[in-house]
């Protein structure tokens, strides 16, 4: 308190000499004695109100550094946020545009599907119309129902064809030549079994 007292004197006064300390000096000293005398005031009290004083300021100045702290990581938290929000954006874009692309892919798509299942709708009817005719052929009842099949028709236009005979039966007809190669296995019979000789041949290619 004598410091205060010494340092209220010299504002008051508006000025610094060293009459002004001196009488300051003095006045501050009466007025500290007076206040130890009479007012239940000590050095010890002055010296633990000092203390207190400094660990005031302490105590602010902690604060304020930590308020400080505490501004700068939340600025750090600012700019990481708006970076990881730049980079969730990138990333969106990046989708988006993937996206887009795959659409585009897509109607590519449905377009050869579209293409695709006409052709298989022309081929099946084409298929209706040719079983429609062979069915009628074979109504013509030429060819004997066992041998109303791919393999067999073919073979006997290869008989004709090649004239190795020119009737379907008879003891040199295309029944008996048909029936003579499929016992000795020069052909085969059977498509399932063609496509399974197929199989082999290139699995030991």
């Amino acid at each position: 308190m004598y410091f205060i007292f010494l340092a209220l004197w010299i504002i008051f006064n508006g000025k610094f000499t060293l009459e002004i300390l001196l009488f300051g000096i003095v006045i501050a000293s009466v007025i500290y004695w007076f206040m130890c005398r009479f007012m239940d005031f000590s050095i010890q009290k002055d010296l633990l109100l000092w203390k207190r004083g400094l660990l005031l300021l302490r105590y602010f100045g902690i604060l304020i550094l930590e308020i400080i702290k505490a501004n700068v990581t939340t600025m750090k938290l600012l700019f990481s946020e708006k970076y990881e929000i730049e980079k969730y954006k990138e990333q969106l874009n990046q989708y988006n545009q993937m996206v887009k692309e795959d659409n585009i892919r897509v109607q590519k798509e449905l377009k050869r599907k579209q293409g695709v299942e006409l052709q298989i709708s022309v081929l099946e009817q084409k298929k209706t119309e040719v079983s429609e005719i062979l069915n009628n052929l074979y109504d013509m009842n030429i060819i004997y129902p066992k041998y109303r099949n791919f393999v067999a028709v073919a073979t006997f236009y290869e008989y004709f064809d090649s004239q190795i005979c020119n009737q379907l039966e008879g003891h040199e007809g295309a029944y008996n030549i048909f029936e003579t190669e499929i016992r000795l296995n020069a052909i085969i019979s059977k498509l399932d079994d063609i496509f399974n000789h197929l199989e082999q041949i290139r699995s030991n290619q």
